[in-house]
């Protein structure tokens, strides 16, 4: 027990001095001159060290397209209006087919619930077996059976929409391109973009991954046309066009790249319009 203390007395004391060293030395540096020119340099240089990639330091490495939109201050489909309340043209006697059980539930859901609902809706579509909305009914009917869609989402939606779009010379183009199992809908893609394509301020090579989902594209002679579903209400073609553009660019981008192979149209389908828009390539 006594040598254990006396070895810890003895540490003790050592280590004591060494701090009295340490600090006697520290004492005499005197602040106003220069020990060593190349020490002295050596910490100019780290203290002014500037950072030489300072403009890509914030960028991200990846993004989605939607976040790609926000950056350019784009308005998103989230921030449509509800469908229940937008005025249509021509709502006369398709309207009048829709059975109460849809026409009265009024659900109050966001744009973005409903545009989802759309897409999902318009994804499970087999437009070689429709000809008649009687033909539409009864997959939306299959969908719910096979679990693919909850009854009350359906009762969500203006079934009206769906079946102009049956109807429409692009649904037409998707039905003859599925029969040649050229049609392809809801595909995910990633690609790398360089960062001055796009953010303009950044003068920057670095690669940037970019990631979306596209909602349907077919082949056709060789080619691709690329379609894009809007749910939200807009005024005009015009809006939609200023809009999505930016997307319907990107998503080029992506199928060119991926599949290289020209795309020779971008359209933009709103269901609440019942129109086509083409955006210039």
């Amino acid at each position: 027990m006594k040598k254990f203390i006396y070895d810890f007395v003895k540490e003790e004391a050592v280590r004591q001095l060494f701090l009295m060293h340490e600090q006697q030395l520290l004492q005499d540096i005197k602040p106003d001159v220069t020990y060593s020119e190349e020490l002295k340099e050596e910490i100019q240089a780290k203290l002014n060290f500037a950072y030489p990639y300072e403009n890509e330091a914030g960028l991200k490495i990846k993004l989605t397209v939607t976040e790609l939109k926000k950056l350019e201050q784009l308005q998103d489909e989230d921030m449509g209006e509800n469908l229940f309340d937008a005025k249509i043209k021509d709502d006369s006697k398709i309207e009048a087919t829709v059975p109460d059980f849809i026409r009265d539930n009024k659900t109050e859901v966001t744009g973005a619930t409903l545009g989802t609902l759309y897409h999902k809706c318009l994804e499970l579509l087999d437009l070689t077996t429709i000809s008649s909305y009687n033909d539409l009914m009864e997959q939306l009917k299959q969908f719910i059976s096979n679990g693919l869609m909850l009854e009350d989402d359906i009762k969500r939606l203006r079934i009206d929409y769906i079946y102009r779009f049956t109807k429409s010379d692009v649904a037409q183009r998707m039905r003859k391109a599925q029969q040649n199992n050229k049609l392809y809908k809801e595909k995910q893609f990633v690609i790398g973009l360089k960062a001055k394509e796009l953010v303009k301020e950044i003068n920057s090579d670095e690669l940037i991954l970019i990631q979306g989902i596209i909602d349907a594209f077919f082949e056709e002679d060789g080619e691709i046309v690329l379609v894009d579903y809007k749910s939200d209400y807009v005024k005009n073609e015009e809006e939609l066009i200023r809009r999505y553009r930016s997307q319907l660019d990107y998503y080029k981008k992506a199928l060119s790249q991926i599949l290289h192979k020209q795309v020779k149209e971008m359209i933009i389908y709103s269901l609440p319009l019942a129109k086509e828009v083409r955006i210039d390539n």
